[in-house]
């Protein structure tokens, strides 16, 4: 273990600790000395704003990254219209174009691949026969 690590470590066991012993010194003294319903409130407003805050925070976030997101796709899709035009301004229409000389039709292909063993054999029965 890394001295950061230990480090580390340390830090957060006592503030753990400390949050447990200063959160039990704060509900004795509401215990002794305060109205339990109006720390009740008070916490619960806490809670609100907080959730509050961290629901604003990932607004604004998720705004800018929508924002991020729609602007790279207008610029992928600008990028995409001028390669279409360059494209249709450089090659002409397919009906505008001349074959000088007609080329001969492709032939089908060859049977490149030898028939499997099965047929093989069965060719080789009947010519021996």
């Amino acid at each position: 273990m890394s001295a950061h690590e230990m480090m580390g470590n340390a830090y957060d066991y006592m503030r753990n600790d400390m949050r447990g012993k200063l959160g039990g010194y704060m509900v004795s003294l509401e215990r002794r000395y305060g109205d339990p319903s109006v720390y009740a409130q008070q916490r619960e407003q806490m809670a609100a704003e907080q959730a509050e805050v961290i629901y604003s925070e990932a607004k604004t976030r998720e705004e800018a990254l929508s924002a991020a997101y729609e602007k790279n796709r207008q610029r992928i899709r600008k990028q995409h219209a001028s390669r279409m035009e360059q494209f249709a301004r450089d090659k002409p229409p397919r009906y505008l174009e001349v074959d000088p000389e007609p080329g001969p039709t492709d032939e089908p292909p060859s049977d490149a691949h030898p028939p499997p063993p099965r047929v093989a054999r069965a060719r080789s029965r009947a010519s021996a026969r």
